[in-house]
Order: structure tokens, then sequence, then C-alpha cells
């Protein structure tokens, strides 16, 4: 079984590279000016498909971070913010993408009520560590 120190590096190099592949997908699409994400309208499926990209890079950079501050011998709060960093990261991004390809006329699609969970979790992560911090 892997560390939660190789996960989190695991889970933050693997991310940088989906992020950036993803945004490189997203610019090609815009470049090319490929219907259904640049036509007239589609303003919210633009803006959703970015937030999953940016939110997806982000977080991937706070999971290198996370696994940087690790040290053996943490305790059972440090676990749980790292289940929690680990549900956040994969919540928010996939919330703004599953609303930006799914949209109901100019609305999100449902799958954008993962995003305020996954932000609920990394509020609650953040919390825990900057609480523990320099312990």
């Amino acid at each position: 079984m892997k560390s939660r120190r190789e996960l989190h590096e695991r889970v933050g190099y693997w991310g940088l590279f989906a992020s950036v592949a993803f945004g490189m997908t997203l610019e090609a699409v815009l470049a090319f000016k490929v219907g259904g994400v640049v036509d007239a309208g589609m303003e919210t499926r633009r803006l959703l498909l970015r937030l999953a990209h940016a939110h997806g890079g982000f977080l991937s950079l706070a999971n290198l971070v996370f696994a940087v501050s690790m040290n053996e011998g943490n305790d059972e709060r440090f676990r749980r913010a790292s289940m929690l960093l680990f549900v956040g990261s994969v919540l928010v991004p996939l919330g703004f993408l599953l609303g930006g390809l799914f949209l109901h006329g100019n609305d999100p699609g449902a799958g954008i009520v993962f995003a305020p969970i996954g932000g609920v979790a990394l509020l609650a992560a953040f919390f825990l560590r900057a609480r523990d911090a320099g312990r």
C-alpha cells in the first residue's frame, strides 16, 4: 500500500497532467472555433470548462504542497484532512466539467452540484491543516 505522501504526489502530478492536457484541448477547441463551445450563447459552457481546468490545476498543486508538508507519524486529523483534500480535488473540477458539458439551456447541468460539495470538503481540509500548522 502506498503512503499518503505518495498518493498525494500521484494525485498532484497526474492532476497536473490531466489539467494541462485538458487546457491544451480546450484552447485548440477555441482556436478552431468548434461549434457548441464558441457559438453565441455558450458563454456558460466556456466559463465552466475554464473553471474545471483552472481548479484542476490549482488543486493538483495543493496536493503536491500537502505531500511536502507530510511527515511520519501524522495523526488522525492529518489523515482526515488528506481524505477531504482528495475528495475536494476530484469533486470541484468534476462538478464544473459536468456542469459545462451538460447544459440545460443557458444553465449548468446537474453535475455542477459536485462543485460546492467539493468546496466544503476543501474548506474543511484547509481548516484542519491551518489549525494544526506548526505543531
